[in-house]
């Protein structure tokens, strides 16, 4: 896997309008420096038509940057690539025509001094190796011409300055074209990691889904969409402080299956389910499916009373289930409802035993009502009735 060619090109590409403001800002104060030096040994007219036109390039490089940056280089790269390439060389070639005229004019050490210019003007646009024909438009013309003129002064030292100039073009091409090949690379293995980091972080995120997918799945009963008995159970483990357990069991549920089919006694427990778990909601309880026609609910109430009056709100909801207006069973059903109350100290199977014994004796008792179990007294709550 590499990264894609318009990645590397657009990077390479933000790269040189990255450096085009200070480049430019560097080259106009280094040529103003030296129309100062040349003054009084070089044409005035030239000094200035060169300074009016590094001036002018720097106008035209900002004007570029700055579109670029606005989004408008952000469609044709290998375009944009080769107006900055083009503007570089207009600015390469003006300080080339300089060296050609300035060195044969001035002094020794003028002439030194330029050409030190000259380099720390190819200094500052190191950063187009980004794009290797742009750093070659710029220092190419520049050494050569500057080399020319010392060729043209016919002084014996200024012909070593010439073969020096022509000597630092080859080497700042052959260490320009090696930097910018490393530097390709270096932007090809950042794509690398970046798509990389892409791909693993979207595995990652996919991976979360199916894992709380899964976990869902796993603590959901499949009929019911409520919290199975796994689920619960844990619940149950990890509840803190006192709270009311409610069992819930539907009456006669075995008759209602053979009489009805299990497609029907289905569609029971669903509508059951739907109904316990609007009226659990609202008293911000838990309610899960216990196995077959059971129903387990976890309230956070430290009061008997409460959990009873929670107990019988369930009972009466539920009987109050008929067929029809959109209810998809043949007909209404009622629920045995055991209660039990205890601290997060006492074992959880101890509460749970609890409910059911309380479950049972309601269900001995002819069913449809709800009873708590208080220690060794069941207390029955059906039709306003309580008994021991």
């Amino acid at each position: 896997m590499s990264g894609k060619p318009e990645d590397l090109i657009r990077h390479r590409v933000a790269m040189l309008y990255g450096n085009a403001l200070p480049g430019a800002a560097m080259s106009l104060l280094a040529t103003m420096i030296l129309c100062r030096v040349y003054w009084a040994m070089a044409s005035q007219a030239f000094l200035l038509g060169w300074l009016a036109c590094i001036s002018i390039l720097l106008a035209v490089r900002v004007l570029l940057a700055v579109r670029y940056r606005q989004g408008a280089g952000y469609g044709q790269q290998l375009r944009w690539a080769w107006v900055a390439t083009g503007t570089v060389g207009l600015s390469g070639l003006a300080w080339g025509m300089a060296g050609l005229v300035l060195v044969g004019v001035g002094t020794d050490e003028a002439s030194l001094f330029f050409c030190c210019m000259g380099l720390g003007a190819v200094l500052t646009v190191s950063g187009y190796i980004a794009w290797w024909p742009a750093h070659l438009a710029f220092h190419v013309p520049l050494f050569l011409l500057t080399a020319a003129g010392f060729f043209l002064t016919g002084r014996s030292t200024a012909q070593w300055l010439a073969l020096a100039c022509i000597a630092l073009c080859l080497t700042c091409a052959f260490i320009g074209h090696r930097l910018s090949r490393i530097f390709g690379r270096i932007l090809d293995i950042s794509a690398r990691s970046e798509r990389m980091a892409t791909v693993l972080g979207a595995q990652a995120l996919a991976l979360e889904a199916a894992n709380a997918k899964l976990r869902h799945l796993s603590d959901t009963d499949f009929l019911t969409g409520l919290w199975n008995r796994r689920r619960m159970m844990v619940e149950l483990t990890q509840q803190h402080g006192q709270h009311g357990i409610l069992l819930i069991d539907v009456d006669h549920f075995k008759a209602y299956n053979d009489e009805l089919g299990h497609a029907a006694g289905d569609a029971c427990l669903r509508e059951v389910a739907h109904v316990a778990g609007r009226v659990v909601d609202r008293h911000g309880g838990t309610i899960g499916r216990h196995g077959g026609e059971e129903f387990l609910v976890l309230l956070p109430v430290a009061s008997d009373m409460v959990a009873i009056g929670v107990a019988e709100e369930l009972r009466l909801a539920i009987a109050a289930i008929h067929a029809g207006d959109g209810v998809a069973i043949p007909r209404g059903v009622t629920v045995s409802i055991g209660v039990a109350t205890a601290d997060s100290a006492v074992a959880a199977s101890l509460r749970l035993e609890a409910a059911d014994r309380a479950l049972y004796a309601a269900k001995k008792a002819g069913r449809n009502r709800v009873m708590a179990f208080r220690g060794q007294i069941t207390v029955s709550h059906a039709e306003g009735r309580s008994v021991a």
